[in-house]
């Protein structure tokens, strides 16, 4: 049985700078003063534990990621010269702004691709570089049982493009038997190749090393095999 792995934001749904808007929402609410998302993402960028894949992040899971998540925000509003006061109220808001199911819009050709793999008895698994609640999410957008697996690494403590995290979605599924469909070159594409499996590039034009590329999700159907 084939299994086909989909990363989450990006491929199969699209919420453009929500982390970035989220935290400029939350200093709104809280001081009054908001700033430009673009601004924010050159300060909050590689502050998320998947930008640091390489190292061990189970210390920053569960009930631990949103108290480590805390800290970068403050860190983030200290650089707009928001005091500690106002840097401790900021940060625990910017969650509620993430957890909005409305941040989070389906590709109108997602419902359909999945679909199809399932017609074709593929296995459909959900790897994402994401926070733990993701699951949550996942089923408010798509119905509960969805996917035949979930995989975060909010949860699992690790980060696409790590062995550990692409050998819990391929489960017992040899790496020949399985397609990696993603966004990213670089935690999708460079991740599932190092793996032995095959890759699609979504969505984007940028360069990627993917054994193929799609404009539109449902252009997978009739690659693989």
């Amino acid at each position: 049985m084939k299994t086909i792995i989909f990363d989450f934001d990006g491929t199969l749904v699209y919420s453009p700078s929500m982390w970035n808007i989220s935290i400029a929402k939350a200093m709104d609410e809280v001081t009054g003063r908001s700033f430009d998302p673009v601004e924010i993402r050159k300060i909050a960028r590689y502050g998320y534990p998947w930008e640091h894949y390489e190292n061990d992040n189970h210390d920053k899971t569960n009930e631990n990621f949103w108290p480590f998540m805390e800290k970068h925000f403050q860190y983030v509003c200290s650089h707009f010269g928001f005091n500690d006061a106002e840097c401790k109220a900021i940060a625990p808001e910017v969650r509620k702004y993430i957890m909005r199911i409305e941040n989070y819009n389906i590709y109108p050709d997602t419902l359909e691709t999945i679909a199809k793999c399932r017609e074709k008895g593929y296995r459909v698994v959900l790897l994402s570089n994401n926070f733990p609640e993701l699951e949550g999410i996942v089923n408010q957008l798509f119905g509960e049982n969805y996917f035949d697996d979930i995989v975060c690494s909010g949860v699992c403590g690790f980060d696409k493009p790590r062995r550990e995290i692409f050998e819990l979605a391929m489960g017992d599924a040899s790496p020949d038997e399985c397609y990696m469909v993603g966004d990213n070159p670089n935690a999708d594409i460079i991740g599932g190749k190092n793996m032995g499996m095959k890759t699609i590039f979504v969505h984007k034009d940028l360069p990627n090393e993917a054994d193929f590329v799609c404009e539109n999700l449902i252009e997978i159907v009739d690659i693989i095999e």
